[in-house]
């Protein structure tokens, strides 16, 4: 059965940075800055096999996050995924992926995320999101890649996945990491 509320001093409307600008749009709120000013984090996930196993994290979900201070803002982190997620990530088919697979524990997840210097927008009617990184935000995602291919090889990974449209689908110690 509905019910109706009554607020005396105010609304709080809290349903994300996509749906929010869309509701209040939907309730006759008009402003010229509604659903403009779209604010995203980058995100790209990278995949490194070592020839020893990694040593998982025990205990609650967990994990290591670095600010590294020349990457103007973005962190390194590990990422705890399901093996099938984790493997999502590589340019492994067929045998070549069933053999990945049985080597799980040889693999590490990491991600590198950054905030966004561009700003987006959501269409109030559609919901359509538009957001284009910018030169900037791509060369910032670019160091923080390099940084994870750099850290991963210092530990000893024997095959990075960097994950990169610009980039070679998976690298060897002694190759480049930057495009």
């Amino acid at each position: 059965e509905p019910q109706e509320w009554l607020a005396r001093r105010g609304v709080i409307l809290a349903a994300s940075a996509l749906h929010t600008p869309r509701i209040l749009g939907r309730s006759g709120i008009r402003l010229p800055h509604l659903g403009r000013h779209l604010q995203m984090h980058l995100g790209m996930g990278v995949l490194a096999e070592f020839a020893q196993p990694v040593q998982e994290i025990f205990g609650p979900p967990q994990g290591l996050e670095a600010f590294p201070p020349d990457l103007r803002g973005a962190k390194l982190a590990t990422q705890l995924l399901p093996e099938e997620l984790m493997f999502s990530r590589v340019p492994l088919f067929g045998e070549e992926l069933r053999e990945a697979l049985k080597k799980t524990a040889f693999h590490s997840g990491w991600t590198a995320s950054l905030h966004s210097a561009s700003e987006g927008h959501v269409n109030l009617r559609s919901g359509r999101v538009t957001f284009t990184p910018s030169a900037e935000d791509l060369s910032n995602a670019a160091s923080a890649v390099t940084s994870l291919g750099q850290l991963h090889f210092a530990l000893g990974a024997r095959t990075f996945y960097p994950q990169s449209a610009d980039r070679p689908l998976a690298l060897r110690p002694g190759s480049s990491p930057s495009p």
